[in-house]
This record gives structure tokens, C-alpha cells and sequence, in this order.
């Protein structure tokens, strides 16, 4: 399975990339995966031996990437509502 994801900035695909490679060690023993950086896009590709550890694998995955993307959201949104006299809007991320 392979992802290509389109992250707004080099930096924070960098940040991505760099907090994702660690989880590649904790992989079950039938998978193997890389990610990198590929032209601007973050590229993830994952075998397994079988599908449901692939299915597995695939979940776990994208609700690690969802929740960076959303953290990076939110305080993105934070910085950019912030005013000089130091109130700052608040976002909320929900469980859903």
C-alpha cells in the first residue's frame, strides 16, 4: 500500500516525516514500511503478510497522520488569531 499526501509547507513535511519514521520500528513482525520525503509530498509505503495486519497498519497510520495535521491546524489557527494585545482564540479538535 502506498500513501502520497500533499502537505502545505517543506518544514512541517519535514516535521511530519521526521515524527512518523520512529513508528517504523514498531511495526508487527510480518510488515515492513518507509516514509519519506518524495518532490514536495510525503510518501508512505507499507507490505504486510497478510491483509488484516495490513488493514491494521493502514488505520493506525492514518489516524497518526490525521491527528498531526490537525494538531498543526489548530495551532496554525492559534498564531494566525492571536492579536498583539496577547487574547488569543481558542479551537477545540472533537473525538469525531
Amino acid at each position: 500500500m502506498e500513501y502520497r499526501v500533499e502537505v502545505p509547507g517543506r518544514d512541517l513535511l519535514e516535521s511530519i516525516v521526521s515524527s512518523l519514521i520512529p513508528d517504523l520500528n514498531n511495526l508487527p513482525g510480518e510488515c515492513r514500511g518507509d516514509i519519506k520525503e518524495v518532490s514536495g509530498l510525503l510518501v508512505a509505503r507499507f507490505e504486510c503478510s497478510s491483509i488484516s495486519k495490513l488493514m491494521a497498519l493502514n488505520n493506525s497510520f492514518i489516524g497518526v497522520l490525521t491527528m498531526l495535521l490537525e494538531i498543526v491546524s489548530v495551532v496554525g489557527n492559534e498564531r494566525e488569531n492571536s492579536s498583539p494585545g496577547g487574547a488569543t482564540t481558542t479551537n477545540t479538535v472533537s473525538d469525531t
